[in-house]
């Protein structure tokens, strides 16, 4: 028994077309449908490049098995994600998304690891630690 990795992330958004609009137009994740095969107002699936499921996007009003018929609401001392990391490739492509859609981004550095990371925030506020392990990164952070 162990846990092998993450599965995927499940992100409960008020706009479910622009969350997925944002993952596949500034990351190019592709969506799906989560089960019809396109996507729709009640959400749908990023998939990587090589088809897996990363991020489940459902409306707010979305149930849930494990939400006993009443949708899940935030609530002040539940806890909270501070960020989702990415494993990447082609930093460059990135960046220059970013500037084509007028994103704003924050670039970090590990020269140790080497590990160059990007971070920006998605429609809803989800901070995005986007990693390109054995990247230099090196361009001019864009707020």
């Amino acid at each position: 028994m162990g846990i092998k990795g993450v599965d995927h992330i499940n992100l409960r958004v008020a706009d479910v077309m622009a969350t997925l609009k944002f993952y596949t137009d500034a990351l190019g994740l592709k969506a799906t449908g989560m089960i019809e095969p396109e996507p729709s107002a009640q959400g749908g699936w990023l998939r990587d490049d090589n088809g897996m499921p990363v991020i489940h996007v459902g409306a707010l009003s979305s149930r849930y098995p494990d939400d006993d018929g009443t949708p899940v609401v935030a609530r002040t001392g539940s806890g909270a994600i501070h960020h989702v990391a990415l494993d990447c490739s082609e930093m460059a492509v990135f960046i220059e998304r970013f500037r084509q859609m007028d994103i704003g981004w924050r670039e970090n550095a590990i020269p140790e690891i080497p590990l160059a990371q990007l971070f920006v925030r998605d429609p809803n506020g989800v901070l995005l630690e986007l990693n390109f392990l054995g990247e230099t990164g090196g361009a001019a952070a864009r707020s």
